[in-house]
């Protein structure tokens, strides 16, 4: 157990940047200089000190923290760290680690003009030679494999091969340069480190983005009309407030954040894709090998909740306001039919639930094979056999029930399912009058939709374990197969609540039904648009969620860049949300250069010259220029031909 972990859990939340009783202790000069009560820390004296005092709440008036009193281990740490010293980390210790890393210092020149050059002097000073160039027709292979993805057609392998210019392996590589081909396998790669997909995976269904082919063919024409890699980073990140640009045409490349990574992946796949760093190690903790400290990750999470993903609409104003007025009628029409039934389904489980007392005798008697003398519903009754062959529950309620013994008389049984009947219609009724209250409140037949409500009232009116028994009896949300349906064991909705209705309301049910299936055939198509980000309304810096958890926020974040690759203080970012600013700090930075540069080389050759190539940090493993050149000695000339 290390000091700053206790101080951030239990302390940070009322002394760093509240500086409540003007304390704060988030630095070591804070921590000295104390607060309105004085000095906190007397530097190799725990009892001596006031800090020590309150967290083992020996001090007459100051018992810290106030919600409850640290471990006996927790408290053992402070007292050896202030008898230690109270020693800090020095406020400049991420910048020294960064200014000796070699990933993040300035660009050089090796002093050769070539790559060729640069590596035959090391084979040279390694005492190797280079392995024999490759034949034409292996080169032309090779060329067609690596630009496009295709081996050459039996003609273009005549007609390259009849070729003796000077220059005719140049004009190969640029052909194969200048064709779609490149950009469709080179732009897979970069959709990869994109985390791009067609769609929102889930576990049972792929749910489909319409129009999300703009960003990729976005990236696939930035390939191929060779757009500047300072360009094509900043329009990823904020094509929307890109000065002297064409801000609609570079907009589907906001689809990077907009259909990729969502909520704190957006700092990891920001930070590893143009990085090459692994951010997102911070977000608990200061990051274990890297200067990087856990403020830099909020203050980067602060730029894109910042922000906010839209659909960006590639038609007139008339056209979207049609549109839009049009699914707000399917909206309408679905919310009559949903309320309609979701009341009737209420009423009906509820009705149900007075009748809980004589299902349970009769689950019992089917169990133990006596006769059935009760008339029930034979869906219900199988459903409580089901229900209740595995005992193993989120709640305890029915444990009265599976703790009767087998040979246990019948008015025991009796009694038992007479009592939890009681209390599962208390369970219902509370919910229900809980349901009335909120969808007065929020204006219930007034217009104001209470689908919302409805679902979440469970968790507002009952105690957790309660919901979790209404859940099982009477809630679509519960999960176990009744006659190839899931849902409750009371539970009846749209599609077989129809046999307990009486005919008007059977005829009211298929009504709203032909009226929303009517809205939908008539709506218009959707209309082009693309997924983007823009600046959010109320742009904000964030606070540290200490260790991870946001309930137990710390000292504010500012907008900024990484303090590692700063020189000097990194100053806040002040331009809304501080996409700009964040992209061109990135682009800025050699760091980005040397990232993207080993992403081309691995992918041409194999392997990069550094072999992480999303972790460039401490960890990365570090690979010479040397062994990738005995490796693909021949396919550099790719590289030269670009």
């Amino acid at each position: 157990m290390s000091v700053r972990p206790v101080i951030a859990k239990n302390c940070y939340p009322c002394h760093s940047q509240a500086g409540m009783g003007g304390l704060k202790l988030d630095s070591r000069e804070a921590v000295m200089k104390g607060g309105k009560s004085g000095a906190v820390v007397v530097a190799g004296k725990p009892e001596e000190s006031l800090l020590i005092q309150a967290v083992a709440q020996t001090h007459a008036r100051l018992k810290m923290p106030p919600n409850g009193k640290l471990s006996v281990d927790e408290i053992a740490v402070l007292r050896e760290w202030v008898r230690g010293g109270a020693m800090w980390p020095a406020a400049n210790a991420g910048a020294t680690q960064a200014a000796s890393h070699w990933a993040f210092l300035p660009l050089k020149s090796s002093g050769e003009e070539s790559i060729d050059a640069f590596v035959e002097k090391g084979l040279a000073a390694a005492g190797l030679k280079a392995n024999a160039e490759a034949d034409k027709r292996t080169l032309m292979r090779r060329v067609y494999f690596d630009l496009i993805g295709m081996p050459p057609t039996p003609a273009d392998t005549d007609a390259y091969m009849k070729d003796s210019t000077k220059d005719a392996y140049a004009k190969l590589v640029n052909r194969l340069l200048a064709s779609p081909q490149y950009g469709e396998r080179w732009g897979r790669y970069w959709l990869d480190l994109a985390r791009y997909s067609d769609g929102q995976l889930g576990a049972n269904r792929d749910t489909p983005f319409a129009n999300s082919w703009r960003y990729r063919d976005w990236v696939i024409e930035a390939f191929n009309h060779d757009l500047p890699y300072d360009v094509f980073v900043k329009a990823q990140l904020a094509a929307d407030v890109m000065p002297g640009t064409d801000n609609e045409k570079l907009r589907p490349a906001m689809g990077f954040h907009a259909l990729g990574p969502q909520g704190d992946d957006r700092v990891d796949a920001t930070t590893r894709v143009f990085l090459g760093l692994t951010v997102a190690c911070a977000q608990c903790h200061d990051h274990k090998f890297d200067p990087i400290p856990t403020k830099d990750f909020y203050s980067l999470q602060g730029v894109f909740r910042s922000s906010e993903i839209y659909q960006h609409p590639l038609a007139d104003a008339a056209t979207v306001d049609a549109f839009a007025a049009h699914q707000k009628k399917i909206e309408d029409a679905k919310y009559e039919l949903d309320t309609f039934v979701q009341r009737r389904s209420a009423e009906l489980s509820e009705s149900l639930a007075r009748k809980t007392a004589r299902y349970l005798v009769a689950t019992w008697k089917t169990a133990h094979g006596l006769p059935q003398e009760d008339k029930l519903d034979a869906e219900v009754l199988t459903r409580w056999v089901e229900y209740l062959k595995d005992p193993r529950k989120d709640h305890d309620f029915l444990k009265p029930y599976f703790d009767l013994k087998p040979d246990a008389p019948l008015a025991e049984v009796q009694r038992v399912a007479a009592e939890l009947e009681k209390f599962i219609v208390g369970v219902h009724e509370e919910r229900r009058r809980m349901e009335d209250r909120n969808y007065v409140k929020m204006g219930g037949e007034k217009g104001v939709r209470t689908e919302s409500i409805r679902q979440y009232t469970n968790l507002e009116s009952l105690e957790i374990h309660q919901y979790y028994l209404w859940r099982d009896l009477s809630s679509e949300a519960y999960k176990k197969d009744f006659l190839d349906f899931k849902g409750g064991v009371y539970f009846y909705g749209e599609k077989n609540i129809a046999r307990w209705m009486g005919q008007e309301w059977r005829d009211e049910v298929k009504r709203l039904q032909e009226v929303y299936a009517a809205t939908k055939k008539a709506a218009p198509a959707q209309y082009p648009f693309v997924h983007a980000v823009r600046e959010g309304k109320k742009p904000a810096n964030i606070r540290v969620a200490i260790r991870g958890d946001a309930k137990n926020p710390g000292e504010e974040a500012p907008r900024r860049f990484l303090s590692c690759l700063a020189s000097g203080e990194q100053p806040a970012f002040k331009n809304g949300s501080g996409r700009l600013e964040l992209a061109d700090s990135i682009i800025a930075h050699p760091l980005a250069a040397r990232v993207m540069a080993n992403r081309i080389w691995q992918l041409h050759f194999g392997q990069g010259l550094v072999r992480t190539a999303s972790n460039f940090g401490r960890l990365g493993m570090r690979r010479h220029i040397l062994s990738c050149w005995i490796i693909w000695r021949r396919s550099l000339l790719i590289v030269a031909g670009q």
